[in-house]
């Protein structure tokens, strides 16, 4: 599998499968909706403070946006590393806005 970086999706491996996620308008959208936010320079100070259920949301959108969803509760049950679901979630943003 290979991330297409110019449409900005990255690689993250899930249950030791890899799966590509990817920063859609809807899922940016989705994103602004669920914390309650409007604008790119409130998702940077949100960026700043995030909850393992911020996480997983994120991790569940950029999954959709990827075309390989994952619900909620399978992405909690998942074997997945913390540190490359955080890099992974930064680096598809970067490629997508130029960073979150």
């Amino acid at each position: 599998m290979i991330a297409n970086e110019k449409r900005g999706e990255t690689i993250i491996s899930i249950n030791d499968r890899p799966y590509i996620l990817c920063l859609t308008l809807g899922g940016l959208a989705k994103i602004e909706t669920a914390f309650g936010i409007s604008g790119l320079e409130k998702l940077d100070a949100k960026f700043q403070s995030l909850s393992a259920n911020d996480v997983i949301l994120l991790l569940a959108i950029l999954l959709e946006g990827g075309a390989n969803p994952l619900s909620l509760d399978e992405i909690k049950s998942a074997k997945i590393d913390t540190k490359s679901v955080v890099e992974a979630i930064l680096k598809c943003f970067a490629l997508n806005i130029g960073g979150a």
